[in-house]
């Protein structure tokens, strides 16, 4: 999943970002401010070790920081920054470097005291040495393009490829080349063993040990997130990191030993490929952390944090670093912002209309996560698409079903596909060459549909559904919540188990919870607004169909469109032998002077011939009177 399909909404903001504090600040990008600010920024950390001011303020960069500059996706007052850790790359801690490129202001001392504190506690042994060896060791230089009229820079230092090493480490540790580069460096942190020679030894790493890992990286992530809170909040969660870092997200480490076939040794290329498919999230674990220890300016284009639920209380998560949360956020980096609840049935009740309301009252992304009544497993649905009552199935692509417990398995929607298919060398054309055979998906995504929509019986699944068809829906939830259905493949979404037991098809519900997601309050202020209006639009829709016309309801019950009794002895008397048209009446009637004929009742007004169909949908006078 390409990262730039979650940075649509900041491509016209620019990042500025104070060094002594790791809170940004979005300023639009035309704003005159911005250019100032981002300008004083890069001057307060042009500063060398001894508080001078640095050459590339007083003349201008020498040659080789210009190409330095060129060739790593750094701005100058970061490559600045790194040139100085580079000269402590022998002791490299982060906490250090806090301490070095940072002014003392209380901030920047209690963002060093944290990093300490993270360093010791939180993280493993010399995890910052260990990051940066493995790094390095898989870093590849960029060439630089060499013109032979350039003149020599005699200023370069002798170690300058040494340094243009250290440099494209940073940008693959953080993100700044490619998701997959940041997953090879965690692989290579777990095959590491510091008595080797700081080398890696090794190509497989232990499936639980890389979880546990990314776990560890993700909660002091949650740390450097969170430092502008007070002391007594900070301390809180401390403890609760020291409480869950020994709970390992188990269905995620079962999920990736599955994909290795059940082998708990994980080779780099399975866990990449794994990663890439089912938690394409997981790799900014470690980027978004790396941007935060070394205080750079420039924001990765996807950050990771917690699931923030805020002051409401969840069923599946109990804490902001829960275990259950880490698995939801590495699914998707839209699962990694704010959460807005919009209904649980611990609150709101088994009541579908709340459902309902709820889905359609958010403009917004919304996931839905539900639990069984055998208390075994957790599962759901996520969607970027606005919901709407409707008979047919809608949507798009951008959605997918999950299984979150006991094994974590990420469904997402089928692509068309293209292949290359060859003819039969018995067959009679004379043209061997490959043709192309498409192969379509399905494009039922997600379907509401409630039983109270229509008066006539529309014979079609009511409550939620997703995937599949109508007359088998990959999930559905009924209307009475019980005796729902999940089953595992269908031709919208991958294949794969819902339930907790794998050969489950049927469930009843015994949580549910429906989500809205947002990136900042003030965007699920602005969802929830849109949803009350599509609300508001659904309800008069509905009173104005609810509006009746006489005359077409009355055609109804004489079609038969809608069953009614009034009109079950015409078609009784429709197959009698006495049964004959009245052409001077324009209508049907019965000879009732057949002394077979059964005996009419008076008030019956087709069988004594006194009612006409002249196909004015009018009923005869006194027909509904009591007799």
């Amino acid at each position: 999943m390409e990262d730039e399909d979650y940075t649509a909404s900041e491509g016209s903001y620019v990042m500025i970002q104070n060094p002594d504090a790791p809170t940004e600040e979005l300023v639009p990008a035309d704003n005159t401010m911005a250019t100032e600010a981002t300008a004083h920024s890069e001057q307060s950390d042009d500063v060398e070790r001894d508080g001078t001011m640095s050459e590339s303020e007083d003349e201008g960069l020498p040659p080789w920081k210009d190409r330095l500059l060129d060739s790593f996706p750094f701005q100058q007052a970061e490559l600045e920054r790194l040139c100085l850790y580079y000269e402590d790359l022998q002791e490299f801690r982060f906490a250090r470097l806090a301490e070095q490129t940072q002014t003392q202001t209380q901030m920047a001392t209690k963002r060093g005291a944290l990093l300490e504190w993270i360093e010791a506690e939180l993280l493993p042994d010399q995890f910052a040495q260990r990051v940066m060896t493995e790094a390095m060791e898989l870093a590849v230089v960029p060439q630089e393009s060499f013109s032979p009229f350039a003149t020599i820079d005699t200023t370069a230092p002798t170690d300058l490829p040494q340094r243009k090493l250290f440099l494209e480490a940073v940008a693959g540790g953080t993100g700044r080349r490619s998701p997959r580069m940041v997953l090879k460096i965690i692989h290579a942190c777990c095959c590491y063993h510091p008595e080797k020679d700081n080398a890696t030894v090794g190509t497989v790493a232990n499936a639980t040990q890389l979880i546990a890992l990314c776990y560890r990286i993700a909660m002091a992530c949650h740390l450097l997130q969170q430092d502008q809170t007070t002391e007594e909040d900070l301390q809180t969660l401390k403890a609760a990191c020291m409480e869950y870092q020994t709970s390992i997200p188990t269905s995620l480490v079962d999920s990736l030993i599955k994909q290795n076939g059940g082998v708990p040794s994980v080779s780099v290329d399975t866990f990449v490929t794994w990663a890439e498919a089912t938690a394409p999230h997981l790799a900014h674990v470690l980027s978004t952390f790396l941007y935060l220890a070394l205080s750079l300016i420039m924001k990765p284009k996807c950050t990771f944090s917690f699931p923030h639920l805020g002051d409401t209380e969840s069923t599946f998560i109990k804490n902001p670093i829960d275990s259950l949360g880490f698995t939801f956020a590495c699914m998707d980096p839209r699962l990694s912002r704010k959460w807005h609840r919009l209904y649980t049935t611990e609150a709101d009740g088994m009541a579908f209309t709340q459902i309902k309301m709820a889905l359609i009252g958010y403009g917004g992304p919304t996931v839905l996560l539900i639990r069984p009544t055998t208390g075994k497993g957790a599962f759901g649905y996520f969607t970027t698409s606005f919901w709407k009552e409707s008979r047919h199935f809608y949507g798009d692509s951008d959605s997918f079903l999950f299984r979150a417990e006991p094994t974590l398995g990420v469904y997402r929607a089928l692509r068309d596909t293209e292949e290359d298919t060859y003819p039969d060398n018995n067959s009679s054309s004379t043209q061997m060459l490959p043709s192309k055979t498409q192969y379509k998906v399905g494009r039922n995504y997600m379907y509401l549909n409630t039983s109270t929509r229509s008066v006539i019986p529309d014979q079609l699944p009511h409550g939620i559904c997703f995937g599949g068809t109508h007359t088998q829906p990959r999930l559905q939830l009924n209307e009475s919540f019980e005796n729902c259905t999940a089953l595992v493949r269908d031709e919208t979404y991958e294949e794969g188990p819902l339930l907790a037991d794998d050969w489950d098809l049927h469930f009843d519900i015994d949580v549910l919870e429906v989500w809205g997601l947002g990136s900042s309050e003030e965007e699920i202020q602005s969802a929830l607004e849109l949803g009350h209006k599509q609300r508001a639009i659904m309800e008069s829709t509905l009173a104005r169909s609810q509006h009746v016309d006489k005359t077409k309801f009355l055609d109804l019950f004489q079609t038969g469109l809608i069953p009614n009794a009034i009109y079950e002895h015409r078609e009784t008397a429709r197959g009698h032998h006495s049964f004959a048209i009245n052409d001077d009446q324009g209508g049907y009637k019965m000879d009732t002077n057949d002394s077979t004929s059964p005996e009419i009742s008076p008030l019956d007004p087709i069988a004594s011939g006194t009612y006409t169909h002249d196909n004015k949908g009018e009923l005869p006078s006194g027909c509904f009177d009591d007799p």
